[in-house]
């Protein structure tokens, strides 16, 4: 049969063309189909498989395989977290359409009636995970791979697949190819080997699991489906019309084979004339099998029973140890999903919307926070700490706290149970400004990124994939070697890391502009096409209010912001200033002369292109004529050294009897060394040498204010 087998293998790889259309379902990677041309072992196993499952029908129970399984939830802040009682009601309908106690049985065509399939397998959700602890068989993990990824969400959350059955539910799935939508995808046993195993296993969208909370309801069947596939059955159109039936569909038997995927359900469909052809379990011509689950039609009722036979097959085969061995009944003890279990009640896990999400506030701002999402077990008691906020600790479910400082904070979120306590480390993820506070000489705000910063000193980076992410290079620089980079041509092999539609973006230091009118901001970006069809593109958003709300200011297409030589399939570094392009928003839709309080926040989004870089970032605009412009002349600052690594002296040159104050303060507007608080000094040059051991390494900015009228000078702490 091997060689027969060969011939229908290359009949399968010219059907795959379909997979691009809207009607899309069934998103099983196709490069399992073109293994079966490259490897014989694989091709021979599953041949023997087939061949024993032929017309072996049987109509009594047989012993029931029990398959523990785990179910990831991959949601995104909270968006397809769905409850418990979804993903039972998910496991409780697959298990009646194994074991053929779905009510719609019943309207399963007479000519399919008897051979319809009770596969007596049972899936039941683990009660003891890998580290020998309570659990209720499900994980939750929150990130943006929810959405559009295919296997990267695997490796998010993972058990032991000698072990369990891993599922994991997303929000939605990239498509493979074409413009259909995918509800789901498998991996097949065949194409399964102890490098891929970590992978085996379904991901499907939340939606279509089982039919409360977020699944769309009616009859669908993607999941059934999609585990008919990770048992080694075939779509049964898969094969098209071959010379018989070992050749055909699905190249089982008692299904007839189909000559294409077909929707809707019309039931005088058939495709094909050689169902009674070979070991046929049929005697003339009959219509194609829309009952049957591994279809694509919206009346799927059943397995067959020659179907059922290679599931079950499957499931034992010695070539699959490690289905052998999550089936066993020892594995069955150990994951607690044996008939003798005592159910056990579980300590809680502390899950709340972190850690892609940044919490951004104003000072003074109530911040209420939410615990939706701890799973595993019932909650006792609730710790939660908060350092710089009031209050500072809290016991309730949802506390409500204040900061009264600029800066970024951490906080801690734990739980406890009746088995044990959970808790969460959060590290900066709220962002807590004050324009007002925040360092601005009414004229300009630049950055180059010239200094060796963390990338969160500066910039509050959006990074919701946790993929890749803005982040400062020395490798490339419009006039120096440093810049902002985004890593959007990662490869891994041949596939792109960074996924279609993905957005990353960083937000500036909150700016006052009230002493600026016609503000404007303008960088140097360097980026590539990675194809004629790349449509990455850049928008710019600003924020009055601290970030809680933003306002769209602009849009700049590939063609704005690509340079010379623009297409580029390499992973691109500019080479020289040539290569990049200056990109300047003049006007706002929206007044934001005389803001305090402004930020700005540059999005990118991928679209199939290259990598970027932006350089030398600022924002200006005209300042307001007025004692401040004035003041700026006759102070006549200057800071050295600068950069420094130790002491720093202040210089000033004080021509007013105005009271002076003078103070230094973080890219947050946080105050940290208060140098001169409101002095009345004499008339002359003033010196001030200021210790500044304890500060970190970064960026600062000494303020001094007489008379209502602010100077900044930037100072660089090595």
């Amino acid at each position: 049969m091997l060689k027969s087998f060969f011939k229908v293998a290359t009949i399968l790889t010219l059907l795959l063309s379909p997979f691009g259309v809207n009607a899309q379902k069934c998103g099983t990677d196709h490069s399992v189909y073109e293994q079966m041309l490259q490897d014989p072992a694989s091709s021979k196993q599953l041949d023997k498989i087939y061949n024993q499952a032929q017309l072996s029908v049987s109509s009594s129970k047989a012993p029931t395989i029990i398959v523990p399984v785990v179910v990831h939830v991959i949601h995104s802040n909270g968006v397809g977290n769905i409850s418990l009682a979804q993903i039972q009601d998910g496991i409780d309908k697959i298990n009646r359409d194994f074991n053929k106690t779905n009510a719609d049985t019943s309207q399963i065509r007479s000519v399919f009636a008897s051979l319809s399939g009770r596969a007596d397998i049972e899936f039941r959700l683990a009660k003891i995970d890998p580290n020998g602890q309570c659990t209720q068989g499900v994980t939750r993990v929150n990130s943006y791979l929810s959405f559009d990824k295919r296997n990267e969400v695997k490796a998010l959350a993972q058990w032991d697949e000698n072990k369990y059955f891993n599922v994991w539910l997303v929000n939605s799935i990239q498509s493979s190819g074409g413009t259909g939508t995918t509800l789901g995808y498998a991996q097949f046993p065949f194409s399964t080997n102890s490098s891929s195993l970590n992978t085996y296993g379904i991901v499907v969208r939340n939606d279509e699991w089982g039919g409360l909370g977020t699944a769309l309801g009616g009859n669908g069947r993607t999941v059934t489906h999609e585990m008919g596939h990770c048992f080694n059955l075939l779509h049964t159109f898969q094969s098209g019309c071959g010379s018989s039936c070992s050749n055909s569909g699905d190249r089982i038997c008692d299904t007839p084979p189909a000559a294409n995927e077909t929707f809707g359900c019309t039931l005088s469909n058939n495709t094909c004339s050689n169902d009674a052809s070979g070991p046929s379990a049929f005697s003339t011509n009959v219509p194609d099998q829309m009952e049957n689950y591994m279809s694509y039609d919206d009346c799927q009722y059943m397995f067959t029973q020659n179907q059922v036979n290679v599931m079950r097959s499957s499931l034992s085969n010695s070539a699959y140890p490690w289905m052998q061995n999550m089936v066993s009944a020892s594995n069955l003890v150990a994951t607690g999903t044996n008939d003798n279990y005592v159910p056990q009640t579980c300590s809680p896990i502390a899950h709340i919307e972190t850690p892609t999400r940044v919490l951004l506030a104003c000072v003074g701002d109530t911040i209420t926070f939410s615990d939706n999402y701890t799973y595993n077990g019932p909650v006792q008691s609730y710790n939660w700490s908060f350092p710089g906020a009031s209050p500072s600790t809290s016991s309730a479910a949802n506390p409500s706290v204040v900061y009264t400082t600029p800066g970024k904070y951490n906080y801690t979120f734990a739980v406890s149970g009746q088995n044990g306590t959970s808790s969460q480390f959060i590290s900066q993820n709220i962002v807590v400004t004050d324009g007002s506070n925040t360092p601005y000489d009414g004229v300009l705000y630049e950055e180059g990124f010239q200094n060796a910063l963390q990338v969160f000193n500066e910039f509050i980076v959006e990074n919701p994939t946790g993929n890749t992410k803005w982040e400062r290079t020395t490798t490339a620089g419009f006039n120096s070697t440093a810049s902002f980079k985004l890593n959007n041509n990662a490869r891994s092999g041949t596939t792109f890391t960074q996924g279609f539609g993905e957005v990353e973006s960083f937000i500036t230091p909150s700016i006052d502009m009230s002493n600026v009118t016609n503000p404007k901001l303008e960088f140097e970006v360097a980026y590539r096409k990675r194809s004629t069809s790349s449509s990455d593109y850049i928008e710019i958003q600003s924020s009055i209010d601290c970030g809680k709300t933003w306002t769209n200011r602009w849009s700049f297409t590939n063609s704005d912001i690509v340079g010379s030589n623009g297409i580029s399939q390499a992973n691109f570094t500019p080479t020289s200033s040539s290569q990049w392009k200056k990109v300047s928003v003049f006007t706002f839709q929206g007044n934001l002369n005389g803001q305090s309080n402004v930020m700005f926040k540059i999005k990118f989004n991928s679209r199939d292109g290259n990598n970027a870089y932006i350089d030398n970032l600022k924002v200006f605009g005209t300042a307001i004529v007025g004692v401040e412009e004035n003041s700026l002349s006759q102070l006549n600052v200057l800071i050295y050294p600068n950069p420094t690594r130790g002491n720093f002296t202040l210089s000033f040159d004080n021509n007013s009897s105005q009271p002076v104050s003078a103070y230094l303060t973080d890219l947050t507007g946080r105050r940290m060394i208060n140098m001169i608080n409101a002095e009345s000094l004499v008339k002359g040059n003033h010196k001030q040498l200021i210790n500044s051991e304890s500060l970190h390494s970064g960026i600062y900015f000494v303020v001094i204010e007489q008379a209502g009228s602010r100077t900044v000078k930037k100072l660089v702490v090595q």
